[in-house]
């Protein structure tokens, strides 16, 4: 059905009034119409369009009787015991959009043949152990119950109650615990004290969100508490499923390399160790990325505690590039000291013969940086002899051979 003719057919049942016929005062005669009221006015409704005309234009109206007008003239012509008359007018009134009508006469077949099987169906009767039963009737002879608009068995509700009944307590439960996690944050360590105690009297499993939460706080008295603790419960982390638990690895992992409290770093070292998850290594890879030597130190530390073969290539390309760095340091000094051992230039632009007896040793780059880029080198060669148990030290074609067949 096209939509104008969808809408032509709501208006028709939406209209409080029916008209067959309505004769305007020049004589125009509309057949087959439907007319409303609209103040001064009259709306003409056929076919799917519509025209307005004022009250004073029209001369005569002849309404037809409505459908409802229609089944009751039908409906007296019946008998009550005239079943397939009933059967018959029902299907009319169904055809013309009149369900309680469609009840009604359904009603009065089943009052004169209770057994009649066409009406029985129609009113959402099914047979049941040999008497006629709505699908109600027979989810009641079944022992079921309604509850929330479903049928189910006692068992089913009372489960469903005690369940809701637990979720309006855990509700509580977690929002005391949020209260009291909130408080470890504070300045005052009387007020914190009182939250650690508090939190102690409450179940483990509802503090885990709100650790892992907490170990994001710019409160360093939460973010050590968040660690200390998910150290402690860590068997209540690993039940929330494989997305908390790497959510948790991740934070701890940042506070290990960048937090300002060595507490902090100690205690989130200690968590990560007794979680133990698998993929560890890989929430530490990209500090090493990091601008900080130091950070990418304390990076490389940690990756020989938390063992894995993938972070063996980017160790691999770090420990290349410090290596050559060095190198390049060395040697760029040695050429430097081999030019000038013979002669120095002075600031004002003497030039100054050396002693045979006298080395020079050029300072070009910064000792702490020549220190540090060592210290990163020795940690890489370091994380990788603990991920490989192999000791090739600076030789990069074997750390490489050996990765190649290591991954196979």
């Amino acid at each position: 059905m096209r939509p104008v003719r969808v809408l032509a057919a709501l208006l028709l049942f939406a209209l409080p009034a029916a008209a067959d016929e309505v004769e305007l005062v020049t004589g125009e005669v509309i057949r087959d119409c439907k007319i409303v009221a609209e103040g001064e006015n009259y709306r003409i409704h056929k076919g799917p369009g519509s025209r307005l005309v004022n009250k004073v234009e029209v001369r005569k109206i002849t309404y037809s009787d409505t459908p409802d007008d229609l089944y009751v003239k039908k409906a007296k012509e019946l008998k009550d015991d005239d079943v397939a008359g009933h059967l018959k007018l029902a299907k009319w009134c169904r055809d013309m959009n009149l369900p309680a009508r469609v009840t009604e006469e359904y009603g009065k077949v089943l009052a004169a043949d209770p057994d009649h099987e066409e009406a029985r169906a129609a009113l959402g009767y099914q047979r049941h152990q040999g008497r006629w039963l709505t699908q109600d009737e027979i989810n009641e002879a079944q022992g079921l119950v309604r509850h929330k608009g479903r049928w189910m068995t006692p068992e089913e509700r009372d489960l469903d109650v005690v369940l809701e009944q637990l979720k309006e307590t855990e509700k509580k439960y977690l929002s005391e615990v949020k209260k009291w996690i909130d408080q470890v944050a504070s300045s005052s360590e009387e007020k914190r004290k009182e939250a650690r105690e508090s939190l102690a009297k409450l179940e483990d499993k509802y503090k885990v969100k709100y650790l892992v939460t907490g170990l994001r706080s710019s409160s360093p008295h939460l973010r050590l508490f968040s660690a200390e603790e998910l150290r402690r419960i860590k068997d209540e982390l690993l039940k929330t499923g494989d997305a908390g638990v790497l959510s948790a690895v991740k934070s701890l992992a940042r506070m290990v390399i960048w937090d300002d409290s060595l507490d902090v770093r100690s205690a989130s070292m200690k968590a990560l160790g007794a979680i133990d998850h698998p993929k560890t290594a890989d929430a530490f890879l990209p500090f090493l990325g990091e601008e900080s030597t130091a950070a990418r130190i304390r990076t490389e530390d940690c990756l020989s505690q938390f063992k894995s073969l993938r972070s063996v290539p980017p160790l691999i390309q770090l420990l290349e590039r410090t290596t050559s760095t060095l190198a390049f340091i060395e040697q760029y000094e040695k050429q430097i000291a081999q030019i000038i051992k013979d002669s120095i230039v002075l600031k004002s632009g003497q030039k100054v013969m050396v002693p045979a007896n006298v080395k020079i040793s050029p300072t070009l780059f910064d000792p702490q940086s020549k220190r540090m880029l060592a210290e990163e080198r020795d940690a890489v060669a370091a994380a990788l002899r603990a991920i490989s148990g192999q000791t090739f030290g600076a030789d990069i074609p074997k750390w490489k051979a050996w990765y190649e067949s290591a991954k196979k």
